[in-house]
């Protein structure tokens, strides 16, 4: 690999599109680019949200602890039950030269807040749904107002990239898909379905170090990885352990970061049946020996088991709460004191898009077979998966592949809130006597206060196995080997720091 950082300016053809490569620029490979274009409001996606990244800066950013830090907003405060003040990052210049301002940002919270805004931005009001008001006190300052006490408001908006409203009045919603502008390290030069083109921003206030990235959709893994191979591209995102060997063998390297998310099978335990038992949920969970799968699928080392509902990197893990071991012999011994000693038979609805969680799934059933459970795993698509969490399709298996994810606020409640809970349309994980501790995270500003709600309601989830729980979620890249300072994280590339060094 970095064949063409000697060789200057090469053309090349990408599986059927040509494109020129130089030393100044960077060739990505992504899966799906946004079907919205360039309008970030379009979709709230996390692996759409690294393209986003490139071109556009979040308005706070969560640090290693799942805090949140400054972005375009520099600085806050909450000042009330249910007000936030707020101070912009001065200075800060929009991709076409015009400064952004306090009215930049509260007209797009303003925006989400009108009919179209909740049509068309409905990807950003879900994340927003605490989200009551906002406006301008002076130059630098602007209050943001919500429905009820809310200490991760200033997490919450964080899922916004900001956005020249000046220009978003004069193109509307579907003009700035085609003609973004944003203040992130690289500026658009075209913007299409299938393929991006970006030039290095230097009057930004974190330009980007590489003339010009572009991206590349590249729907299937092995087509990335042979892009890689033969110095198409020099990053290929969204890649497993298996694409390792022929990555270090053509000279490139891996890089794992962890994600804000657990892998689970979830558990539909609100229906008559065997799984509103705990004593069936615990031994399933003791019937798969995670570590074995991790060591034999994903790779030793990339990734860790887990019981509870937050992985490491974010605000609400227990270091004290260990993943269910593997006990077959508990396990059995669960599912008789059960009722349930001569089998079971369940059936799990699973989203099997990509070979390494096709495997996974396999797996968990060869081992809950070994119990007397006998799964049957029917494949799902994806927007069926997402129909059946809106309630807009019933769920039809006993379990369901699904993940407890964190982004953008990087806290626990985040996905409990929105779907593993009482208080949400789904219900399929829903115990009442949680739910006062629950009530209590969600309205206590005193962090010591709040960490000890979040544990307990860390501890309940996983004694009463809520779900199956598998892994904590991972990134893999495969990159060429002159690609430096690539360092992800909780799904957040540093796009302003990455460069080339030949």
């Amino acid at each position: 690999m970095n064949k063409r950082l000697k060789a200057g300016f090469v053309a090349v053809a990408v599986f059927g599109f040509a494109t020129t490569a130089s030393a100044a620029e960077l060739r990505v490979g992504h899966s799906s680019l946004p079907n919205g274009l360039g309008n970030p409001m379009c979709c709230s996606s996390n692996s759409h949200g690294w393209v986003f990244q490139s071109a556009f800066d979040h308005l706070t950013y969560m640090d290693t602890s799942g805090a949140p830090g400054p972005g375009l907003i520099a600085s806050f405060e909450n000042v009330g039950p249910t007000t936030w003040r707020a101070k912009i990052r001065t200075g800060v210049k929009f991709h076409n030269g015009r400064t952004m301002t306090v009215d930049d940002i509260v007209g797009q919270l303003d925006y989400l807040l009108t009919d179209e805004g909740k049509a068309k931005g409905v990807a950003m009001v879900r994340n927003l749904g605490a989200l009551a008001g906002a406006k301008k006190i002076d130059d630098t300052t602007f209050e943001i107002s919500t429905k009820a006490s809310n200490p991760l408001m200033m997490n919450e908006i964080g899922i916004l990239k900001g956005m020249d409203m000046k220009h978003f009045a004069d193109v509307g919603f579907d003009g700035y898909a085609t003609a973004p502008i944003g203040t992130g390290p690289y500026k658009s030069i075209k913007w299409e379905r299938t393929r991006i083109e970006l030039e290095a921003f230097k009057e930004g206030w974190r330009p980007g170090k590489i003339d010009k990235v572009t991206w590349l959709e590249l729907p299937e893994l092995a087509a990335r990885v042979q892009a890689l191979q033969s110095d198409q591209i020099d990053v290929a995102l969204g890649l497993n352990n298996d694409a390792t060997p022929q990555v270090v063998s053509s000279g490139g390297k891996m890089k794992s970061s962890v994600a804000p998310s657990v892998l689970t099978l979830m558990i539909q335990s609100t229906n008559p049946g065997p799984m509103t038992d705990v004593r069936v949920r615990q031994a399933i969970n003791y019937g798969v020996d995670k570590d074995a799968y991790i060591d034999a699928i994903i790779g030793k080392g990339v990734t860790v088991a887990t019981g509870q509902p937050a992985p490491r990197s974010v605000r609400g893990y227990q270091a004290s709460i260990k993943a269910y071991p593997y006990d077959p012999q508990k396990a059995r011994q669960l599912l008789a004191e059960a009722g349930y000693g001569n089998g079971l038979k369940l059936v799990a609805e699973v989203v099997n898009n990509t070979a390494e969680l096709n495997d996974v799934y396999q797996y968990v059933a060869s081992d809950l077979k070994k119990i007397g459970v006998d799964v049957e795993l029917r494949v799902i698509t994806l927007p069926d998966l997402i129909a059946k969490a809106r309630g807009q399709k019933p769920i039809e298996g006993q379990l369901f592949s699904f993940d407890m994810g964190s982004f953008p606020t990087m806290d626990m409640m985040r996905s409990i809130n929105a779907l593993h809970s009482c208080n949400t349309q789904s219900k399929w994980t829903c115990f009442p006597e949680i739910e006062p501790t629950i009530a209590a995270a969600n309205q206590e500003f005193n962090q010591s206060k709040r960490d000890a709600l979040l544990a307990k309601v860390a501890q309940f989830y996983h004694d009463q196995a809520t779900s199956i729980y598998l892994h904590e979620q991972y990134q893999l890249e495969g990159m060429d080997a002159a690609v430096q300072n690539w360092n992800p994280n909780n799904w957040v590339i540093n796009w302003h720091e990455v460069e080339f060094q030949g």
